[in-house]
């Protein structure tokens, strides 16, 4: 069998990596060396403080963080810097989809510009594989079945099976072969685009959806979570991503809240029955 070049790819900023490196490690980085040539690249901003009402943080960052993943390549950027030569004036009169002042979308912003970075960096090694893997998640499942099915598949782009939005999950992916790595890699190129042709607010997942259209895209039930820069984890919903569409299209009909105790109920012996239950093994809902 050809030794493959993996590619794992790290992005944006590192709030949470000394509570977070040991699952990277175990489940992302040491599976992916069982099977062939690892490299790990990363683009991150300098960020010294984080202030995010969505997420209730309020505190310093250790500028050092990142140097806990022993990268083979980094790139650090200050932040803002790269919005003046973008396009994120233009877009932002599409709308403030997220209703806090555009300070979501700038953070948006910042993540797709540093995951293009990388990214490219890695195009550079040619590599076969590469995994996009954010440096703040807990990751609960190893990604060894997933690493051996993409070595077996040729321009595929394995998501995970939860938190779509009416789009695709954008919280990591593996990608094979060179059209798929930029598909989902370089979707910030297509942001533009993306708004104008939907005449539309931007939104992760829908531009996410959007910018592999014309990709083959798999399914996996790896979960995981995303960590505060406290050490806190956050209670995610991994119900499967058809549950949740059924249940969000089921409260809209019936004009009621999404919350509604009897609408969980059903949706959750459904979810269990069809899929499972999501959360076995973990600790928390």
């Amino acid at each position: 069998m050809e030794n493959k070049r993996i590619a794992v790819c790290f992005f944006g900023i590192t709030r949470s990596l000394k509570h977070t490196l040991q699952n990277i490690n175990t489940h992302v980085v040491n599976p992916a060396r069982k099977l062939g040539e690892v490299r790990l690249y990363a683009h991150f901003f300098d960020q010294r403080c984080i202030v995010n009402p969505r997420s209730g943080e309020c505190c310093k960052l250790d500028e050092n963080e990142y140097k806990l993943l022993n990268l083979d390549q980094v790139t650090i950027d200050q932040p803002d810097e790269f919005l003046a030569h973008s396009d994120f004036v233009q877009v932002s009169r599409y709308g403030d989809g997220f209703g806090d002042g555009f300070n979501s979308l700038r953070n948006l912003y910042h993540q797709l510009y540093s995951l293009n970075s990388v990214t490219a960096k890695a195009l550079e090694w040619d590599p076969n594989i590469v995994v996009f893997a954010r440096p703040d998640l807990k990751y609960h499942d190893s990604f060894s079945r997933t690493y051996k099915d993409a070595i077996d598949n040729k321009n595929v782009i394995y998501v995970p099976n939860w938190q779509h939005w009416d789009g695709l999950n954008d919280r990591f992916a593996v990608a094979v072969d060179t059209g798929a790595i930029k598909a989902y890699g370089q979707r910030y190129r297509a942001i533009s685009q993306y708004c104008s042709e939907t005449q539309s607010c931007l939104h992760s997942e829908k531009l996410l959806k959007y910018a592999l259209k014309s990709q083959k895209v798999k399914m996996i039930n790896i979960r995981a979570s995303r960590v505060r820069s406290n050490g806190g984890v956050a209670k995610e919903p991994f119900h499967h991503h058809r549950i949740l569409t059924l249940h969000n299209f089921i409260a809209q009909t019936l004009s009621c809240s999404f919350n509604n105790k009897l609408l969980v109920n059903v949706m959750w012996k459904l979810q269990v029955l069809v899929y499972g239950n999501p959360y076995k093994g973990l600790k928390h809902k």
